[in-house]
């Protein structure tokens, strides 16, 4: 594998997670506080 595609894939994926965490965050910021029966 070339270097080049492990550096892409590894920034791939922490794009793709820090932007799935981020906009996690803000939906349960948005909504308040959870229920407490979940």
């Amino acid at each position: 594998m070339d270097t080049t595609d492990l550096l892409l894939a590894i920034f791939h994926h922490l794009l793709v997670f820090s932007l799935a965490g981020i906009i996690g965050a803000e939906f349960v910021l948005i909504r308040g506080d959870l229920p407490a029966a979940t």
